[in-house]
């Protein structure tokens, strides 16, 4: 049978995950929380998994960090995230759910100091009402905080509704002295257009002299950067799509910082698999951790460089370039020169008889592409996942992520991450073509992570 399940991708053992939660460098160790369903593979019942790693590569799994305060009418423990106290303690805010109220934005500090168990408190609990009977608020959650001037920024995701009656997606800003009472400050980033439903997962964090925004507004997830003032008024100067993967491949990241640079990983969902349901009993992974940089305005993201200590064996050719049992689990590096009207395309878990595969593609004029109408016989969600790279001077770097079901590929920095479902045993072969373009690539085999 078929094995669809991650290798070198995170992922508990069983059962639903979604949205990365409370990620966190603390003394030297990387927290990986996760939205968890510990009852089955489709949502629900949302509590915090959790995994720890000294380098992101590794993940020991760990016991379920949150559990839903059923004493106090909790049903699920939402999106939050993590953040260090001025004593140096971790702390961590999320949206706590339940049937009988408004959402609210509670605290959970680590107990006896432990990062393994998170216990939850209504203190300081941050409710609908202080926003004031001047904003009329649809949808409020995923608290996103950030230390700032020596305090703290929080950001948060939802949906106002407008003069006009009409309700569209915003992120809200909060500021506190201390990181554990925190005032409304006012809406921060609305969409230009007022058209979308709600933004979620939103991150609020600086790169150099500006301050990027990332939301989830129910598609692929953007970015805004901007100058963010002294009176905390946020100019926008470039904006974005931080992955065209949407929520059949990458759908709402969380950022954090480990001191030297600044960290992403986001969620790959299964909805790409459509009415087939050929995976059961486990749904959905993790990205591979991405450091996040900015160039000439445009968010970038490179693989962190620990993600060496997962290859096994390299090979390396001039392009073209074939290997017929190249396998399921894997890195394809590509460089090269690509003239304005050229193109280098590689086809990733292919099959002999060319029935199915996955094909990336870049174009000299900057078009990158992931197509999927051929990834599966199976009856799965197919189509173009398409965005514009920048490509200075012809020269391109093109890294593919291959594992099983996932595909996570970049042009230069850019991304488009896919969950595609062979259905032949045979689909496994990879090949490296070129038009008006030359170059090499390495094809490198990657172990597991531990989980």
């Amino acid at each position: 049978m078929k094995n669809y399940r991650p290798g070198y991708h995170f992922r508990p053992k069983e059962n639903w995950m979604n949205d990365p939660c409370g990620l966190i460098y603390h003394e030297g160790e990387y927290h990986l929380y996760y939205q968890y369903n510990p009852h089955g593979d489709v949502w629900g019942d949302m509590h915090w998994g959790h995994a720890v790693s000294r380098d992101m590569v590794d993940w020991e799994a760990r016991p379920i960090a949150l559990t839903p305060d059923a004493a106090n009418g909790e049903a699920h423990c939402f999106t939050g995230s993590a953040y260090h106290m001025p004593d140096g303690r971790a702390a961590f805010l999320y949206t706590s759910i339940s049937p009988d109220r408004e959402p609210e934005q509670w605290h959970a500090w680590p107990q006896n100091g432990s990062l393994d168990r998170l216990v939850q408190t209504r203190e300081n609990a941050l409710t609908a009402d202080m926003h004031g009977a001047e904003l009329a608020l649809c949808e409020w959650r995923d608290p996103n905080v950030l230390e700032h001037g020596g305090g703290y920024l929080m950001v948060t995701g939802g949906r106002v509704r407008h003069a006009d009656g009409q309700a569209g997606g915003a992120a809200l800003l909060y500021t506190s002295a201390d990181g554990e009472k925190f005032a409304f400050h006012g809406v921060l980033a609305g969409p230009d257009n007022g058209e979308d439903e709600s933004w979620e997962c939103t991150n609020f964090f600086r790169m150099g002299d500006l301050h990027v925004l990332i939301y989830s507004p129910y598609r692929k997830p953007e970015y805004i950067a901007g100058r963010l003032t002294d009176d905390l008024r946020f100019v926008p100067v470039s904006r974005g799509v931080v992955d065209e993967g949407g929520h059949e491949g990458f759908y709402a990241p969380q950022v954090f910082s480990d001191g030297t640079r600044t960290i992403m990983m986001g969620w790959m969902p299964e909805r790409a698999q459509g009415a087939w349901r050929g995976v059961s009993g486990w749904a959905g992974m993790m990205t591979l951790p991405r450091e996040v940089y900015m160039a000439g305005g445009v968010l970038k993201m490179r693989v962190i460089p620990e993600a060496e200590r997962l290859v096994t064996s390299t090979e390396t050719g001039d392009i073209p370039f074939a290997d017929a049992h190249a396998g399921e689990q894997y890195r394809l590096v590509i460089d090269a020169k690509i003239a304005p009207d050229g193109c280098v395309r590689a086809e990733v878990l292919a099959s002999p008889d060319g029935r199915e595969r996955t094909v990336v593609a870049l174009h000299g004029d900057g078009r990158f592409t992931v197509d999927r109408r051929e990834s599966s016989l199976h009856p799965t969600h197919k189509g173009l996942l398409e965005r514009r790279v920048t490509i200075a001077d012809g020269a391109a770097h093109v890294e593919i992520y291959v594992d099983h079901s996932a595909v996570e590929a970049c042009a230069n920095g850019e991304w488009i991450t896919a969950r595609v479902y062979p259905a032949l045993e045979d689909s496994v072969g990879l090949s490296v073509t070129a038009d008006k373009a030359s170059g090499t690539c390495t094809v490198s085999q990657m172990r597991d992570c531990e989980k």
